[in-house]
């Protein structure tokens, strides 16, 4: 292929992607609508007039691994852990861990009733439809008064950091016991100790470097850390969703002899620099991922009758955990929290994480979509009428 077709296909998704932004800005509409729909339409088109991406599904998986990195990432870095907001960290955190734990319980529960497969693999495939994609819900609260936006901020972040442990616990885990679950929280202690250590350094490093360059190193680093992680089955999300958290609050660590090791005005400057760096490059990444997951979707599982079904019950599923949890944790928040629970990015990564051996032939590409664009209906219904009921 000409490269000067590809640079030209490369600015146009690229800009297409902005200009999606900005259409589902002014709209209230989630732009991974528009870019998984694109995707498909492109797929569509491609196997009609017989052309195909070569490639195309490692490119996916690239491009998924990196967008889940800085995501995570940067999740973790809109986390900020002062004292006023433990009422808050602790509300959230309790909706994230009950709903959680009560949407993994149902799906799970549907998958061995329905189609008889073991516990474990029915967990494991529950786990990515039960989690709230942050990368959706955040910029969709961008419109909500500031108690509920930071609410959908925190339980979305939470949602995820719990439903990432989860996942990988079940994953690399062959066997659940209680000694398993004792060595994956010697595991978790390990991995805390050593991003704490990590934030340290390079906290340290941004302070004292003096070249142009000094953040897209510090990219570079975590994805080698992610990739040794996932070599010796370690959790290294969990590292990179640590290192987040503690580069952002970075005051918190500097006692006694620590007290003098960074100039917390240039910290916070850098801070504000590395978020931004972030956010460009999650919107390089998840606008290649999402055009690439359409266009690789089989669309056509979605027609299935059966399908349908299963997509439906999932989430209502996920709609009554939902409400049930807001009813005993916080009755206040149920309106418009309930409306805030898209599945997106992260499902998709971690469904497409899911090792061969645990796959099911009805938790397929069709039914992630068709949960995913429910989720989002109902996200798109809620930002509006919580407009209406604002204006």
């Amino acid at each position: 292929m000409d490269v000067n077709i590809i640079l030209i296909a490369l600015a146009v998704t690229i800009l297409g992607s902005y200009l999606f932004d900005l259409i589902g800005k002014r709209l209230k509409i989630p732009s991974v609508v528009l870019l998984i729909g694109t995707g498909i339409l492109l797929g569509e088109l491609a196997r009609y007039v017989g052309f195909s991406i070569p490639y195309a599904e490692t490119f996916l998986s690239t491009f998924g691994t990196v967008g889940l990195i800085l995501i995570v990432l940067e999740g973790a870095m809109d986390l900020n852990l002062t004292r006023d907001k433990l009422p808050l960290i602790g509300k959230t955190l309790m909706a994230a861990i009950f709903i959680m734990l009560a949407c993994v319980a149902g799906i799970s529960w549907l998958l061995i009733y329905y189609f008889e497969v073991e516990f474990q693999q029915a967990v494991i495939n529950a786990i990515p439809l039960s989690i709230i994609s942050s990368a959706v819900a955040i910029p969709a609260a961008s419109s909500l008064m500031k108690a509920d936006k930071e609410f959908v901020v925190y339980e979305s972040s939470f949602s995820d950091i719990i439903g990432i442990v989860l996942f990988n616990y079940f994953t690399v885990n062959s066997e659940i016991s209680v000694s398993t679950g004792f060595y994956e929280l010697g595991s978790m202690a390990m991995i805390i100790l050593v991003a704490v250590l990590l934030s340290l350094l390079v906290g340290y490093f941004i302070d004292k470097v003096t070249h142009h360059v000094k953040f897209v190193p510090i990219l570079a680093f975590l994805m080698l850390a992610y990739g040794f992680g996932k070599y010796y089955h370690l959790s290294p999300l969990l590292l990179i969703l640590i290192f987040g958290l503690i580069l952002n609050n970075f005051v918190l660590l500097l006692r006694g002899p620590l007290v003098d090791l960074v100039n917390i005005v240039k910290m916070r400057t850098d801070m504000t620099q590395f978020k931004q760096l972030l956010a460009e490059a999650v919107f390089f990444a998840r606008t290649f991922f999402f055009i690439l997951f359409g266009y690789e979707a089989d669309i056509y599982q979605m027609a299935g009758q059966e399908t349908l079904m299963l997509g439906g019950i999932i989430f209502g599923i996920i709609v009554v955990t939902r409400l049930a949890g807001l009813l005993i944790i916080d009755r206040k928040s149920v309106n418009p929290m309930i409306w805030f629970a898209p599945r997106g990015l992260i499902t998709i990564l971690l469904f497409l994480s899911i090792p061969e051996q645990y796959r099911m032939e009805m938790v397929n590409e069709g039914l992630l979509l068709i949960v995913i664009f429910l989720s989002l209906v109902l996200l798109i219904l809620g930002s509006r009428l919580a407009r209406q009921q604002q204006s």
